[in-house]
């Protein structure tokens, strides 16, 4: 691979933090953009790349300049190309660039997709967000009847506000334990309760209803406190 490493730090070279890297103009490799996650001190410090000879530039930071991903197709003596991709960020750091309205892929995915392809494999597109079994769903707490903690699980199709709220026999909203902004994850979601109000007392035995509304659904279901 034929390059040269410009700097091992990208901030020091006047890159933010958390930069915005770019496709370069006529790369194979992608996505148009994505966030590197950084900001801890020597971990995410990272390389910046200089190509040379036929290695080319295929993602670049805020200054298009600097190289952030480089890549070469070589002819060896078997015949064949030999072909490199080398980062100057771990994979990990790599967030999406936009989150409102939700992308149908991550950018991570697009990513590695694009290097697979690079490299000669034949793929299809990456899975959706939305087609990797998120949908509105709300499990049956565990354990029920319980005393004085159960778990609740649930899953949302689509970026939105979630409220995850405990009511009891009369309607009367007995504790709030989700009410926030969240993003769909295929491991989906866990809450617990213990038993207590939003004035942080303890309730009496009897049935209590926990409702889950994500969008425009609402799922709702019983269970038993019994002490």
């Amino acid at each position: 691979m034929n390059f040269n490493l410009t700097s091992g730090d990208h901030v020091s070279v006047g890159e933010p933090v958390s930069p915005l890297v770019t496709q370069s103009s006529g790369s194979p490799i992608g996505p148009p953009a994505m966030y590197v996650y950084g900001g801890c001190p020597l971990v995410d410090n990272f390389d910046v790349l200089q190509p040379v000879g036929s290695a080319f530039r295929a993602v670049a930071y805020t200054d298009p300049s600097k190289s952030a991903v480089i890549a070469q197709a070589t002819p060896n003596a078997a015949g064949t190309t030999a072909r490199f991709v080398l980062s100057g960020f771990e994979f990990a750091s790599i967030r999406d660039d936009q989150t409102v309205p939700p992308q149908t892929t991550i950018d991570r995915a697009e990513h590695l997709r694009d290097i697979l392809i690079w490299f000669q494999n034949l793929m299809g597109d990456p899975v959706g967000i939305d087609a990797l079994a998120c949908e509105n769903r709300l499990e049956n707490n565990y354990p029920n009847p319980f005393n004085p903690v159960t778990t609740i699980k649930y899953s949302i199709a689509e970026r939105g506000h979630v409220s995850l709220k405990i009511y009891n026999v009369a309607g009367q909203l007995v504790r709030a334990l989700v009410d926030e902004v969240q993003s769909p994850d295929q491991a989906g979601f866990s809450s617990r309760w213990n038993g207590m109000n939003d004035q942080g007392q303890p309730v009496s035995s009897g049935v209590y209803f926990y409702r889950l509304t994500a969008g425009n659904r609402t799922l709702t279901k019983k269970m038993v406190l019994l002490k």
